[in-house]
């Protein structure tokens, strides 16, 4: 049902939001990178002067054109990398281009080529300027996460072979969030961009019953008392056992990026990029039972307890990567953009074991750092639908190795409460959904 559910926003998306980048580089990082739209053809008013078809700041004789490109069209690839050039319209009976003459035009193109803008004075005349250097861009993601390793919680009574409910029985659905990003382009054609998305709560419930007194756990409960009662009165002959689970995901990067090279066709656009990312996961597992003869809710909470993991992952990686766009119309391009990163992961647990009243018999906070392994990709299309305009839409895999999970915080020995305060860290966890968003240069 949830690979349908996939399928179905995936169309959605496929029909509302033909996905891009604007600016040579454009490819989300939340976003689509700086530098190249790739714009419709050069027009032409009655008179012979000559406007841009992408570029608002261009006057009536100048203006941008990328010399990778298929001739009459232009690209804002050339504001960072190819620069203005001086030209006239050349009529050959069938699509008007440009002629470029003049020594200016010779030396800029050198040397914006190269990434410098060495003759340029700064990206201000008429070589490399003036032109957008501020992006900035809102997105969402719908994403969804794998399913941690098993822990059993709950046995048929009458048959504990039985195996009836574990941790991971909770649904693991879609859920969505919000992107943001805003950065900046240099005269050699770099950038540096911040960026930050989030998803809103995934929560999920599961609950079993086996008819009155009908469930008991595997957990040993040995010498656990809750509130003068041992724990196997709520765990053991239990009338019901329910989970609740809930994940929350947030992603804050600070990266830079080169300036972008071009194939010889123009084609493919490629760079690499650097920077830091801080990753934060919030994971809450509660396993919840009730007693022989009594439902949750009564007596005011007295014959119902709770075993309670809460898990938090906060990690600071370093990260390498690359962008690339394989532009196969003159506006519409194919993004990738893989990056890994390696850092400490701050790792911060509490276990608690407590009566539906909030009397607690248990509460163990533990704190652990390792390093941990970050990774992902973003693929997708760009459409560069406007002068300084385009939206993009993809698909995101992103993977983190050596966390903590809730579920493994559960112990096999109730009472064991230093095993409890030894945060187990040998997990991983994957995230993977849609991306979607506009970016607006200015």
């Amino acid at each position: 049902m949830r690979f349908l559910g996939f399928l179905v926003a995936l169309a959605t998306l496929g029909v509302a939001l033909p996905s891009l980048a604007q600016q040579g580089y454009s490819s989300p990082a939340m976003l689509p990178l700086p530098s190249g739209v790739v714009s419709p053809q050069v027009t032409y008013n009655g008179g012979g002067a000559v406007y841009s078809a992408t570029n608002p700041w261009s006057g009536a004789q100048r203006y941008s054109i990328n010399p990778y490109a298929t001739q009459g069209y232009t690209s804002s690839y050339a504001t960072s990398q190819v620069g203005y050039r001086e030209g006239t319209v050349v009529d050959d009976g069938a699509t008007d281009h440009v002629d470029m003459a003049g020594s200016e035009a010779e030396s800029c193109w050198e040397d914006s080529l190269k990434g410098s803008c060495a003759s340029c004075s700064g990206c201000s005349n008429t070589c490399c300027g003036p032109r957008p250097a501020w992006f900035g861009g809102i997105g969402g993601v719908v994403l969804t996460r794998n399913e941690p390793n098993q822990v059993w919680t709950t046995a048929d009574n009458f048959n504990n072979f039985n195996q009836m409910m574990k941790l991971n029985d909770t649904p693991f659905d879609w859920v969505p969030g919000g992107a943001v990003a805003f950065g900046r382009q240099f005269c050699g054609g770099g950038a540096a961009e911040v960026s930050f998305w989030g998803t809103s709560t995934m929560a999920g419930t599961a609950l079993t019953t086996n008819g009155p007194g009908g469930l008991v756990t595997p957990i040993d409960l040995t010498f656990v008392d809750i509130g003068g009662q041992p724990a196997s009165h709520f765990f053991d002959d239990a009338n019901a056992h329910q989970i609740w689970r809930r994940d929350n995901f947030y992603n804050f990067e600070v990266n830079g990026f080169t300036a972008p090279f071009a194939s010889p066709s123009g084609s493919v656009v490629f760079g690499w990029l650097y920077g830091l990312r801080y990753f934060r996961w919030n994971e809450s597992v509660i396993f919840g039972s009730v007693a022989n003869g009594f439902e949750f809710g009564n007596n005011g909470g007295l014959e119902e307890a709770y075993m309670n993991s809460q898990m938090k992952n906060s990690i600071l990686a370093f990260q390498v990567g690359s962008i690339a766009n394989w532009f196969f119309l003159p506006t519409w391009s194919v993004f990738a953009m893989p990056k890994f990163g390696v850092g400490p992961n701050w790792m911060d647990s509490r276990f608690s074991v407590y009566r539906g009243d909030g009397l607690n018999a248990i509460d163990v906070h533990a704190n652990r750092t390792i390093a941990s392994f970050i990774g992902s990709i973003d693929v997708g299309l760009n459409w560069a639908f406007a002068p300084n305009w385009s939206v993009y839409g993809g698909y995101r895999f992103m993977a983190v190795t050596g966390v903590g999970t809730a579920d493994q915080q559960f112990p096999h020995f109730l009472v064991d409460t230093p095993e409890i305060a030894t945060i187990k860290p040998n997990n991983n966890l994957v995230l993977h959904g849609i991306i979607f968003g506009v970016l607006c240069w200015f």
